[in-house]
C-alpha cells in the first residue's frame, strides 16, 4: 500500500477530536523534551563550568541568581544537583501522564472504529455478507482495526513524536561541543542508511505474508471447529491438527522475522556509535589524552546513548507500520461502506399490498461458464395479502433461495422482485418494509431467552408483555421464569433442543407485527401437536399479512391457501 493511500485513508477516518488529542500528545512530548534537555544541560554544566550555548548559560545564570537570592547557604554543585534531580522528576512525572493520555485516546479510537465496522458488516447485503468467513470478520474486528489504529495510526504519532526528540536531542548535543565529522563519519552514516533500507523492504514484504497468512490460520481454526462431531467420528483430527500447524507455523515465521527486524537496528547504532568514538579519538588524540577526552565528550556521550533507544524505537516502528499496512487493506471498503448506508438511515415503514415476482431465475456457481448450476428458473408468482403461501419442491429445488430472494439477502441472476409494484434494491426491501424471517435451524446466541426472542439489549414492557404471550402459545411456559430473564449467566438458553429453538424462531419472526412473514422449514423438528399449534395460529395471524412457508410435509397444505410447487 502506498505513502499516499495510508495518509489519504487516515485523513479520511480521523475526525477533529482525535486531531485534538494528537497535538495535545505532542505537547506533551514536547514538554518531555525541553525536561531532558534541561537535565543534560544541567549535568554538563555539573562536569564542565559551562556550555558552547550561550542561550543555555545565560538560562542557568538566572536560575544562579534566584536561588543565591532565595537561600544565602546553598552551593553552586548542591544548587546544580537539585536542579538536576528536578529535571528528572519532571520529566518521569510528565512521561507516565502522557503514557496514560496517548493509551486512553488511542485505545478509544480503536473501540470506536471496530464499533463501527461491526456496523457496516451488519449493514451489508446478506449477500455480501456471505463472501467472506466468520472467523475473518472476527479477525478484522478484534485484530485489523487495534493493528490499523493503535498499531499504525499510533505508531506514526509515537514514531512522529521520537523524531522530534531525536532532531531536538541532536541539535542541543551538537551545540554542546564542536567537532567536523571526517569522512569516516558520512561512510558510516551512508552504510546505516542502506542496512535501514534493506530491512524496511524485508519487512513490507514479509508484513504482505502475514496478512495472507493470517486469514487463512483464522479460516482453519473455523473450519476444523464447525465440523468438531464429525472429526471425531471419524478420526481425522490428526489431519486438521496437522493443517493447523503448518499454516501457525508459518504465520509465526513472519512474527520471528520481523522482531529479529526490530532488534537489528539497536545492535547496528551500538556498533556504529563505538565505532563513531573510536574515529573521533583518533583524529583528536594529537591534540588531547583519553582523560580529556572523556570530560570532554562524556556528556555528548551520554546524550548519543540515550539516542539509541529511540534510533532503534524508530526503526522498530517504521518496520512494524510496514508490516502491518496489510490490515488497512481488510478493513477501509468496510469503513468506506458504512459512510455510504448512514446516508440512508431512518427510512419510514411502507404499509405492504403485493410482492410480484417476475421471470425469477436463479444461478450458481460461476456464472460467466458454460454450465452454470440453475436453482431457479424464470419463476414467475404474485403474492397477495391475508394469504399463506405453502412452497413445496424436491431438496435442492430452491426452497430457502426463493425466500432469500425475497426478502432481498440474495439477488436473482435474472429477473425482478416488486413490492407494491415498485422495484426496490436488495437492501431497500428490509429498510422500507417490516419482514419477520425464520431459517429452519435458528442461531442461538449464549444469552437469556429476552434477548434470544428480540436480538435486542434494551427492550420495553410492551415487548417483553408480548414475548410472554408467544412463550405460553408456543409451550415454552418454563421460559418465563423470571430467571430465564434475567442477566445472569445461568439464564442462557444456549442449550434448548432442537423443537424448542425452532419456536424461538418462530416467535422472532411474529414478534414485531411484520407484514411479511418468511418460514423455513419452521415445524421440521416439533411434534404434531406443537406443530398444530403454529399452524393454527398463523391461520389467525395472516390478516393484511403476506406469510410464506416452505415445507416437505404434504399434510401441512391444508394450513396453506395457496400452494407453490418448484
Amino acid at each position: 500500500m502506498s505513502t499516499a493511500r495510508v495518509i489519504k485513508f487516515f485523513f479520511r477516518e480521523i475526525d477533529f477530536k482525535t486531531w485534538v488529542n494528537v497535538l495535545i500528545n505532542f505537547f506533551f512530548n514536547f514538554s518531555i523534551i525541553i525536561s531532558e534537555v534541561l537535565f543534560l544541560s544541567t549535568f554538563f554544566i555539573l562536569l564542565n563550568g559551562k556550555t558552547t550555548s550561550e542561550n543555555i548559560n545565560n538560562l542557568f545564570q538566572k536560575f544562579e541568581i534566584y536561588f543565591s537570592e532565595q537561600i544565602d547557604t546553598i552551593g553552586n554543585t548542591e544548587l546544580y544537583l537539585i536542579i538536576l534531580i528536578f529535571f528528572l522528576f519532571l520529566k518521569n512525572i510528565l512521561t507516565l501522564v502522557h503514557n496514560i493520555y496517548y493509551n486512553t485516546f488511542i485505545f478509544n479510537l480503536s473501540v470506536r472504529k471496530s464499533a463501527k465496522i461491526l456496523t457496516s458488516y451488519i449493514n451489508k447485503s446478506y449477500e455480501e455478507f456471505s463472501k467472506k468467513d466468520i472467523s475473518i470478520y472476527v479477525k478484522q474486528l478484534v485484530k485489523d482495526v487495534e493493528i490499523v489504529f493503535v498499531g499504525i495510526f499510533g505508531l506514526i504519532i509515537i514514531f512522529t513524536s521520537e523524531l522530534i526528540y531525536v532532531i531536538i536531542l541532536i541539535f542541543f548535543i551538537s551545540n554542546l561541543v564542536s567537532f567536523n565529522p571526517s569522512f569516516e563519519v558520512y561512510l558510516i552514516v551512508l552504510l546505516m542508511i542502506f542496512i535501514l533500507y534493506g530491512l524496511y523492504v524485508l519487512a513490507k514484504k514479509y508484513g504482505d505474508l502475514r496478512g495472507s497468512t493470517e486469514i487463512v490460520v483464522f479460516k482453519t481454526i473455523n473450519d476444523t471447529l464447525s465440523v468438531f462431531k464429525e472429526i471425531k467420528i471419524i478420526n481425522s483430527v490428526n489431519q486438521f491438527v496437522k493443517k493447523y500447524n503448518f499454516f501457525l507455523s508459518k504465520f509465526f515465521k513472519t512474527r520471528v522475522i520481523s522482531s529479529t527486524i526490530n532488534l537489528t537496528p539497536k545492535f547496528m547504532f551500538e556498533f556504529f556509535l563505538v565505532i563513531f568514538f573510536f574515529i573521533l579519538f583518533k583524529n583528536e588524540s594529537k591534540n588531547i589524552n583519553i582523560n580529556e577526552f572523556v570530560i570532554k565528550y562524556s556528556v555528548f556521550a551520554i546524550g548519543l546513548l540515550r539516542l539509541i533507544p529511540s534510533f532503534a524505537k524508530l526503526s522498530s516502528y517504521s518496520s512494524t507500520i510496514l508490516y502491518n499496512l496489510k490490515s488497512i487493506e481488510f478493513i477501509q471498503n468496510d469503513l468506506k461502506l458504512l459512510n455510504m448506508l448512514q446516508f440512508k438511515k431512518g427510512a419510514k415503514k411502507h404499509t405492504l399490498k403485493n410482492i410480484k415476482l417476475s421471470k425469477i431465475t436463479l444461478n450458481f456457481g460461476n456464472t460467466k461458464s458454460k454450465l452454470p448450476i440453475c436453482k431457479i428458473n424464470n419463476f414467475s408468482h404474485r403474492l397477495e395479502k391475508n394469504k399463506i403461501y405453502g412452497i413445496y419442491g424436491q431438496s435442492g429445488s430452491g426452497k430457502t433461495s426463493l425466500l432469500n430472494i425475497i426478502c432481498g439477502f440474495i439477488k436473482p441472476s435474472k429477473g425482478r422482485v416488486l413490492f407494491n409494484n415498485k422495484n426496490y434494491t436488495s437492501n431497500d426491501i428490509l429498510r422500507n418494509f417490516k419482514v419477520g424471517y425464520a431459517p429452519q435451524i435458528p442461531a442461538i446466541i449464549d444469552e437469556n431467552i429476552l434477548v434470544n426472542s428480540t436480538l435486542k439489549y434494551e427492550n420495553s414492557k410492551e415487548t417483553i408483555d408480548k414475548l410472554k404471550f408467544y412463550l405460553n402459545l408456543f409451550n415454552l411456559k418454563k421460559f418465563t421464569k423470571k430467571i430465564f430473564f434475567s442477566d445472569t449467566k445461568n439464564s442462557s438458553i444456549k442449550n434448548m433442543s432442537g423443537g424448542e429453538k425452532q419456536r424461538v424462531g418462530i416467535i422472532r419472526a411474529l414478534l414485531y407485527s411484520p407484514d411479511l412473514i418468511l418460514l423455513d422449514e419452521p415445524t421440521s423438528s416439533l411434534d404434531k401437536k406443537n406443530e398444530k399449534k403454529v399452524y393454527e395460529f398463523l391461520r389467525k395471524f395472516k390478516k393484511n399479512k403476506i406469510i410464506v412457508v416452505t415445507s416437505h410435509k404434504n399434510e401441512n397444505k391444508k394450513y396453506f391457501d395457496e400452494i407453490i410447487n418448484l
